[in-house]
């Protein structure tokens, strides 16, 4: 993580995101939901495909119009990543989740990928992917989660690309 002095110049640092720190976060993050979703799996939880179809549900039905609706759908996002984790049986995995600024992570992620990329929710995302992760096939599931996860990080370093551009455009317009 790169660190940046802030506009008072009282020597306060604040971390800067960069490409490294973003790919760093979303390997353990992929680690960590990967293990969750196996667990998960390997217990049989009686319901958990209903209980997570549901909150998928409630993601996919989300409007991101602004704002106020970035907020919404990232809790949303946030229950249904959070409650595989407590699926999994594994306080641990929970926990880590939440250590990784997991719901900062699905805000940032949120407004990031759909105001700045102009992305809009493919309809049946999360159903699909919760679909995906109760395959039969155990290999393709845990793929799934792979996808899901370095989808959310690819749109992220995008749009930090684009706010890189959208700086350095500024910079090079004030030295003139």
């Amino acid at each position: 993580m790169a660190w940046s002095k802030t506009c008072l110049g009282r020597g306060v640092r604040i971390p800067v995101e960069s490409v490294e720190s973003i790919k760093n976060r979303y390997y353990v993050r992929e680690i960590l939901e990967v293990g969750a979703v196996d667990k998960m799996l390997e217990l049989e939880v009686p319901n958990a495909k209903t209980i997570l179809m549901e909150k998928a549900n409630k993601c996919d039905e989300v409007e991101l119009t602004g704002p106020e609706s970035f907020k919404v759908f990232a809790d949303k996002h946030t229950d249904l990543h959070l409650t595989i984790a407590t699926l999994s049986g594994n306080p641990l995995l929970f926990r880590e989740l939440n250590r990784l600024n997991f719901r900062s992570m699905m805000l940032s992620n949120s407004k990031c990928g759909w105001e700045m990329q102009g992305e809009s929710l493919i309809a049946l995302h999360h159903q699909d992917f919760i679909h995906a992760i109760f395959s039969p096939n155990r290999s393709e599931a845990l793929q799934a989660v792979r996808e899901h996860v370095r989808r959310g990080c690819a749109m992220e370093l995008a749009t930090l690309a684009k706010l890189n551009q959208i700086q350095e455009a500024e910079n090079c317009s004030t030295t003139f």
